[in-house]
């Protein structure tokens, strides 16, 4: 079971957020005064709401104590669901499910795609280029790439991002991971790409 949580944190005005986040507990507004910037106190806070809807949704729980692993990924403590969260800029998702789940989310925009060549195996560096990319294909200046060349590398990439995250230890869990060998959940507009593992 996957089921995905949105926010739209573009959607938030200034005031709506002070009243959402006067309604969070102290520790909550505590952590988003912390924060120097006021993009990321609203995709904290959507994050947050997001996972206490999906607690009180799916399984009744008002007031989940969330736990962390030793590497950092966040859980409930006494609930049978499972969480990843993302964002990038306005979008904010989580991913809820019943087993091990990680979930990204990434705006498509112009990248230095050498770090395909890095992170990405050589099976797939062959799918985003559509053949094996040579120096040339490595460098191409942003202005140069186009549309499906993005869409590609960015499914590989929220792939690579969410595997990492179900396995609690990040991207560098994925490097040597062939995605295309593994089932993801996907969506691809073509300003944002997701994906979503679980197991």
């Amino acid at each position: 079971m996957i089921k995905l949580y949105r926010y739209d944190t573009a959607q938030m005005s200034d005031a709506e957020y002070e009243r959402l986040a006067a309604a969070g507990s102290d520790e909550l507004r505590a952590r988003l005064d912390r924060m120097a910037h006021t993009d990321d106190r609203k995709r904290t806070l959507a994050g947050h709401l997001l996972i206490l809807g999906a607690a009180k949704e799916l399984c009744g729980a008002s007031d989940p104590v969330i736990l962390r692993t030793a590497a950092g990924k966040p859980y409930f403590a006494a609930l049978p669901i499972r969480f990843s969260l993302s964002h990038s800029e306005d979008k904010v998702i989580l991913a809820v499910s019943d087993r091990e789940i990680g979930a990204d989310i990434e705006r498509i925009r112009p990248l230095s795609l050498g770090v395909a060549k890095r992170f990405f195996t050589p099976a797939e560096q062959a799918y985003v280029f559509g053949k094996v990319p040579t120096e040339q294909d490595l460098s191409l200046p942003k202005e140069a790439q186009d549309g499906a060349l993005l869409r590609r590398f960015y499914e590989v990439w929220t792939k690579k991002e969410a595997y990492g995250k179900w396995q609690g230890s990040g991207m560098s869990a994925a490097l040597s991971v062939d995605t295309a060998a593994l089932s993801f959940y996907t969506e691809n507009d073509g300003e944002y790409a997701l994906a979503v593992y679980e197991q």
